[in-house]
């Protein structure tokens, strides 16, 4: 048994543990690019966030009625070293 073997990994917050959970679930479904460094990860997941949180933000607000219907964007994957617009 080498001392390499013994050495124990620190423990994650839980927190830390949902959001590694929830970014390799967007990864897996291709919300979030693939092949991203941990830190290209790590700002992908604040975009996404951000554009989830401004995206229930506009639920909440009183619905105007517009007789142009906004064409959707296609979806893409997000990425840092792309423009990502919420």
């Amino acid at each position: 048994m080498n001392a390499e073997s013994t050495k124990q990994q620190p423990m994650k917050s839980p927190s830390s543990l949902d959001d590694e959970r929830l970014l390799q679930s967007l990864i897996k479904r291709g919300v979030i690019c693939s092949g991203l460094s941990p830190e290209e990860q790590a700002t992908a997941l604040n975009i996404y966030m951000q554009q989830k949180l401004a995206k229930q933000q506009n639920k909440n607000k009183p619905k105007v009625q517009n007789s142009q219907q906004q064409p959707k964007e296609t979806p893409s994957c997000i990425s840092p070293l792309k423009s990502n617009k919420a």
